[in-house]
């Protein structure tokens, strides 16, 4: 949770110092905080896992003393029906036993090919091993080209998944497993290579690598150091017996021997694929080559499960295996991309639009972030809308950045920015006090605030918070200087008081937010087939502005 890019509501929790754990329900993002995400579409099943989560966590924190629920951090994940746990500070531990099952194979790898007449010092294999890496990560970079060329091709199927939350289409779980598969394909192809020109020393280099990753994830991800760690170490135990007992020729060729083998690769199946898919869930299609690369990754510790059948084929029947799982793949991934378009009821195109009026001139805007109309906006804005930047109304990334056309001008009352108090210089004369009142005479939820003065604000009071900012003043430093922004009022008066580091006049623009877009002549409802774009801040808002100078 430490690690992650985003927020939750356990954020401020954590923050307060506080403790709490975080339950998500991940999958179908194209829903998020959108009009399809409606109750119907709720999972049941997910639904009852919460459920049952929180009913034991309850019944766990009923035994628990709560004053005392400080403890170390622990590593946890469910396997085989339960849950396992033990101290986050055994990552390191375990990263080194990793390394130290690693020597112990080589050294018996080196002695199994000393005593067979091989050419097979333990240098020369450490040296073979470390070739063994690089070729996983030219498979785990292969897989990750291959699947950004799929994931470009498929957004470029619809330009509209560009804009939908984290750019995902539609129907991502029907094609998602084959994006992996595409992935684990072109790692096979390059581990085909790797087994026959580097021999026992190439494939013991799954485990150095593993072993590495484990000691990293120890120390930046500890919370994810299991999914590492525990594939190795049985991966590498699991060598070790067998060079034991089947010699360094063909380690995994008998039967008992293959046995070992499947229980060496019985970690990696049963954690690294259900956690790879829920990184491709959680994450989305603009991350699924990020995500390539995990599954790439995991390939060469499976390998030894084909060592029976594997001997020393002729190369085109190396290559017959990873051939068949890549058109297993794009069989998988092709025909539902192509039928992920949207446009539907059921997957609905998300588009931008919003309304700005300005107050004081009465100037009122029809205005969209799209780069490209759709047919309902262009019901609206017509076929050529003029281009602006729109600064003073929207800020945030604003620069030509809107489509503009003209709108209807609206009776809407503009919020009001007035001095409930004379302004005056502080006792001590370092600063210039300056009370004032913000009100959204439309009741809107959210205002934001730009300030232009030659004074630097030194002080500021929100109703009864204060942020004092005399170490370093803001400034005016581009169009509108200083900027605020204020949500949650519920249409409420703003008590905002100012201390400037000079008695200079001031510019307030004053912008209050609605989400709604207005009840104006020619504006046609929405069509079923077009939704809001969730991800887009201004979606169906409608923006007035008023401007005061004191």
């Amino acid at each position: 949770f430490q690690r992650m890019p985003n927020d939750t509501d356990l954020s401020r929790t954590l923050a307060a110092g506080g403790p709490g754990m975080d339950f998500a329900i991940l999958g179908d993002t194209t829903r998020y905080h959108s009009v399809l995400d409606r109750p119907d579409q709720l999972s049941a099943a997910s639904l009852q896992q919460e459920g049952e989560n929180l009913l034991a966590l309850v019944r766990r924190l009923d035994r628990e003393e709560l004053d005392s629920l400080r403890r170390s951090d622990v590593v946890y994940f469910s396997l085989f029906g339960r849950l396992w746990t033990y101290p986050a500070s055994w990552g390191l531990l375990l990263g080194v036993l990793c390394l130290v099952l690693f020597a112990a194979a080589l050294f018996l790898a080196a002695r199994a090919l000393g005593r067979a007449g091989g050419d097979g010092g333990f240098s020369a294999l450490l040296g073979r091993s470390v070739g063994g890496v690089l070729f996983i990560l030219v498979g785990g970079v292969l897989g990750w080209l291959g699947v950004t060329l799929v994931v470009q091709q498929a957004l470029g199927l619809d330009k509209d998944f560009r804009g939908a939350p984290w750019g995902t289409t539609y129907e991502l779980a029907s094609y998602g497993p084959g994006l992996l598969l595409l992935a684990v394909a072109l790692a096979l192809l390059v581990a085909v290579f790797a087994r026959r020109w580097l021999g026992l020393g190439g494939a013991l280099g799954a485990g150095l690598l593993w072993s590495l990753l484990a000691l990293a994830a120890a120390l930046l991800l500890p919370g994810g150091g299991y999914l590492f760690a525990l594939p190795a170490l049985v991966s590498l135990g699991a060598w070790a017996l067998a060079l034991l007992l089947g010699g360094a020729q063909r380690p995994f060729s008998g039967w008992i021997s293959w046995a070992l083998a499947a229980l060496g690769a019985l970690p990696t199946l049963l954690l690294v694929p259900a956690i790879t898919w829920l990184l491709m869930v959680g994450l989305g299609l603009p991350f699924a080559p990020v995500v390539a690369i995990l599954a790439a990754l995991t390939v060469p510790l499976i390998l030894p499960l084909l060592e029976p059948w594997a001997g020393r084929p002729r190369l085109l029947a190396a290559l017959a295996l990873p051939a068949a799982v890549g058109v297993v793949a794009l069989a998988l991934v092709i025909p539902p991309i192509f039928a992920t378009v949207s446009g539907t009821p059921e997957a609905p195109r998300s588009n931008n639009l919003f309304y700005a009026l300005d107050a004081d001139n009465g100037e009122a805007l029809w205005a969209t972030s799209d780069p490209v109309l759709q047919p309902w906006q262009r019901q609206v804005m017509g076929e050529s809308p003029e281009t602006r930047d729109l600064l003073e109304l929207t800020w945030r990334g604003s620069r030509g950045g809107f489509l503009t056309q003209a709108a209807p001008t609206l009776p809407l009352p503009p919020p009001r920015i007035e001095a409930t108090a004379v302004a005056e210089m502080t006792e001590d004369g370092s600063t210039y006090v300056m009370p004032l009142r913000i009100t959204s005479q439309r009741e809107a939820p959210v205002f934001h605030l730009g300030i232009e003065s030659l004074a630097a604000v030194s002080k500021m009071r929100i109703n009864d918070w204060t942020w004092d900012f005399r170490d370093r003043p803001f400034h005016s430093r581009d169009e509108l200087g200083w900027l605020l922004s204020f949500a949650g009022q519920g249409g409420r008066p703003v008590e905002l008081t100012l201390e400037l580091t000079d008695r200079q006049p001031v510019r307030f623009v004053v912008v209050d937010q609605s989400y709604e877009l207005p009840r104006a002549p020619g504006l046609p409802p929405r069509p079923p087939e077009s939704a809001a774009r969730a991800s887009d801040w201004l979606t169906d808002s409608t923006l007035v502005k008023a401007e005061t100078q004191l």
